[in-house]
């Protein structure tokens, strides 16, 4: 069967998955379909193809290897990525039985495109974070935290069409100047998303409480939450590495500060603009 191409711009990264009719029909049915493009010059070209197996975890996590000198291989039960990055290619065989309640994408395949997105993007230098991103008369709010810090609430103060993505964050890179992309990766805010892009204006660590407060955050303190909340497959050092240097040029582009909040605080998005100074909601 010959394989249907389909291009998709994640966070700054272009990429053509190459698979069947069905695969194609699938991303465009879904909430990929914001994300669909025709690249002149993709970054990665990626074969699709389905493999049997078993049932597994919902909390088993991917493993990262080098398998030899710019050859990385991740690992999981439902999904096997392999990306070569001298030549810029890459094979997911994935598992498709079992998919998202949300969503026409397998889950396998959904958690695999997710994996080579964030290695994607920290080859380039950049990161795919744990966050929700809000723009605000083109001006971008990050609010960066582990499950259950407050992301989606946080980005729910806002009107939906200002939410970036209340779960998953792609941020590049231009000059000084941070980029906060949004993705096609499963939140709790269900709105239709599509690719869009905006600067950085401030950055947010969350902690939820009964009243609004902001405090600033400390260079080192800012380096720990953007590493902790990174979504990379562990088990490599040099992806680590990666990270590790895209993660400090994002603490200095822009202010952080530690942001409590309250759910029923009617005035969170009021005064998270104000902040980063654009002005009305």
């Amino acid at each position: 069967m010959s394989k249907v191409p389909v291009g998709l711009s994640i966070a700054g990264v272009e990429l053509v998955l190459a698979g069947d009719r069905a695969l194609r029909a699938e991303i465009e049915a879904s909430s990929w379909s914001g994300f669909v493009c025709d690249p002149a010059r993709p970054f990665l070209l990626v074969e699709v193809k389905t493999r049997k197996s078993a049932c597994w975890p919902h909390d088993v996590e991917p493993k990262a290897a080098l398998l030899a000198p710019g050859r990385l291989r991740v690992s999981h039960p439902g999904f096997v990525l392999d990306w070569s990055l001298v030549d810029g290619r890459a094979v997911i065989s994935y598992a498709p039985a079992r998919r998202l309640a949300a969503q026409l994408v397998p889950v396998a395949l959904h958690s695999a495109l997710r994996c080579l997105c964030a290695t994607a993007a920290a080859a380039r230098g950049g990161l795919l974070l744990h966050a929700s991103a809000v723009a605000v008369r083109r001006r971008g709010a990050l609010f960066v935290g582990a499950s259950d810090a407050g992301k989606s609430t946080a980005a729910a103060q806002f009107a939906p069409r200002a939410v970036l993505n209340d779960e998953l964050i792609g941020v590049s890179f231009a000059g000084p100047r941070a980029w906060l992309h949004a993705t096609p990766f499963s939140g709790t805010l269900n709105a239709p998303r599509r690719r869009r892009r905006v600067v950085l204006a401030h950055g947010f660590g969350l902690r939820k409480a009964r009243a609004f407060g902001l405090a600033p955050m400390s260079a080192a303190e800012t380096m720990r939450l953007l590493l902790r909340c990174t979504a990379m497959p562990a088990g490599e050092s040099e992806l680590e590495r990666w990270a590790l240097a895209a993660a400090a040029r994002l603490a200095a582009s822009a202010p952080w500060a530690q942001l409590s909040f309250a759910k029923s605080a009617p005035d969170t998005a009021k005064c998270i603009a104000a902040v980063i100074g654009g002005g009305k909601t």
